[in-house]
């Protein structure tokens, strides 16, 4: 009904606008006089304008307007007059009419969007979840994408191909594909949750790289106790973190030399069958370990508080180093790649519990759903598919997504350049160009796109891991400590697809349970509860919130979508 009132309005206030593509007319078309959005809508209604075939450009051979709709990402000056839109525009022949919403609002703005019935023919990059797909996806809202797939598909087939997992992660249970993903195959974000320590430290105290929890303990103490920045005050933090930097969280790390965790939802798949691990034995015993850390003091009490800006302003301490150790996914977490300090840093393997537990967190499914999606607002998908479908080739993983054009943002390698493995590079980037900053040239990160393990690992990199612009090298040889101790595939819970029919059920009891695991686990810590004392009672609240409940829903979704 909310759709229809939309539309009966829409044609009292707009009698006059022509549809056509999947765009209105746009404010400086009326002003100029011109019309090409109706043109093309009449000559693909006469049949004058055809498509080319898969993987040939350009893809219309009379211009056509798509209309999408997409945050304005605070790194992207104006996507509109992006480089790479003006390039593609040329290449394909299909112009889009941009309705930018803010970043911030994004989730906001599409929930409204949905809801309201008043959306553009694209959805693009505007985070739309599984949740997402298996309410609107059936109601005919997303068009679904298996026919495009198999008609015009090209590059997104290679992407199947190549990474077997994506095609069935992308596929909701009544067996349609109703969004496409963005697959990054980042070597070291699969096994982020790494911990940093401090070297200088380390040769200073004459200390060897802990191995077991109770090695760790003891160079944890010694960092609080044997002055190792040399100042003559006790102002050193043997350990440190923060709940939301990326994998800075102590305990995720620490937890993983007693029980496999993920840091998330703490959730795992033992011989088919969805488990929690924050009501288990070793998990108890791991809360006690950590307990005893922060009692004698050799946890910031901050690490649990503080954000990540706080956390990075400790590593810049300019007073003084400060910092013994910090888990994160990597350096720039907690201290600048424009100073010197990160150098101080090295990375440790998983150290080993007292039964012999060495596992990491291991994150092996490298995509994300949702990044591009066609609605039944728009009159010709295939065309719309088509403009996607390169958009997983080589070529734009160079040009559209995170490097921009040849000759001003990146370059070919020279000879002598090297890249993360020491095999002779491919690519380079151009050095006056900073990467973070403010740009123009392509869409940072935004919407469908395929980056691979071979892509990501063939740009040129300095050898030196302590070279500032090494980052990625040292990245590289950091994660190759973490790869060895990975757990099984199998056991890692996957991206899962909920019916529709309890999706509010889903989100309200996974709250209730990670919200009071999180508390149980910063209260258990602290000593605010006790852990002897107080551990049934915590395991039977979490039944009392719905745990059986929220372990059903996922088992069903996860038998759904991966049972044999």
């Amino acid at each position: 009904m909310k759709r229809v009132i939309s539309l009966i309005l829409c044609l009292i206030m707009c009698n006059s606008l022509l549809f056509a593509g999947c765009a209105r007319n746009s404010d400086t078309d009326e002003k100029e006089g011109t019309d090409p959005v109706t043109e093309t809508k009449e000559k693909s209604d006469d049949g004058k304008f055809e498509y080319s075939e898969p993987g040939v450009f350009p893809i219309v051979n009379e211009k056509i307007t798509l209309k999408f709709t997409a945050p304005q990402h605070h790194q992207i000056k104006d996507i509109r007059t992006n480089e790479f839109t003006k390039w593609y525009e040329e290449k394909t022949n299909v112009h889009i009419e941009w309705e930018l919403v803010p970043w911030q609002s994004r989730v906001e703005k599409k929930g409204l969007l949905l809801a309201s019935g008043d959306y553009s023919g694209i959805l693009f990059n505007m985070e739309l979840q599984p949740e997402d797909e298996m309410i609107y996806g059936p109601q005919g809202v997303f068009t679904p994408l298996n026919d495009l797939i198999e008609a015009h598909g090209v590059e997104i087939k290679k992407m199947f191909d190549a990474v077997d997992y994506i095609e069935k992660g992308i596929t909701t249970p009544d067996g349609n594909i109703y969004t496409l993903p963005q697959v990054n195959e980042c070597y070291h974000c699969i096994y982020a949750q790494k911990m940093w320590i401090n070297q200088d430290w380390m040769d200073k105290l004459g200390l060897e790289t802990p191995k077991t929890t109770d090695e760790f303990y003891e160079v944890l103490k010694a960092f609080k106790t044997q002055d190792p920045n040399g100042n003559g005050k006790t102002d050193e933090l043997p350990l440190t973190g923060s709940p939301k930097g990326w994998h800075s969280n102590p305990y995720n790390f620490l937890m993983n030399a007693f029980i496999f965790s993920d840091g998330g939802n703490q959730l795992r798949v033992v011989n088919g069958k969805v488990d929690l691990v924050a009501d288990e034995p070793e998990f108890k015993e791991g809360l006690s370990y950590i307990a005893k850390l922060f009692k004698e003091g050799l946890i910031d009490p901050g690490a649990f508080t503080q954000d990540g800006e706080q956390l990075k302003q400790l590593g810049e301490n300019p007073e003084a180093v400060v910092i013994g150790a910090v888990p994160a996914g990597w350096m720039g977490v907690f201290t600048s790649l424009e100073g010197e300090r990160h150098k101080m840093y090295q990375a440790i393997t998983p150290i080993k519990g007292p039964k012999g537990v060495q596992t990491c967190g291991y994150y092996p499914f490298t995509y994300s759903t949702g990044k591009f999606a066609i609605t039944d607002e728009c009159k010709h998908p295939e065309i719309a598919y088509k403009w996607a479908d390169w958009l997983y080739s080589l070529e734009a993983a160079l040009r559209y997504i995170e490097a921009g054009r040849e000759g001003y943002e990146w370059r070919k390698a020279e000879a002598d350049e090297l890249d993360l493995r020491g095999r002779p590079a491919k690519w380079a980037r151009i050095d006056d160009i900073k990467y973070a900053e403010i740009q123009n040239a392509h869409y940072y990160q935004m919407g469908p796109s395929w980056r691979s393990f071979e892509y990501r690992q063939s740009w040129a990199q300095p050898q030196d891991i302590n070279d500032s612009k090494a980052f990625e090298k040292k990245l590289y040889e950091a994660t190759k400590l973490y790869e060895p101790y990975a757990p099984p595939k199998a056991e890692v819970y996957p991206k899962t697809y909920v019916d529709s029919s309890v999706v509010g059920d889903l989100a309200q009891v996974r709250t209730a349970v990670n919200d009071y695991i999180k508390e149980a686990i910063a209260r258990f810590i602290t000593g605010d509860m006790d852990i002897e004392k107080d551990w049934d009672r915590y395991t039977e609240n979490l039944k009392n919130i719905g745990l059986d409940q929220y372990l059903q829903i996922l088992q069903d979704a996860y038998d759904a979508q991966y049972a044999d």
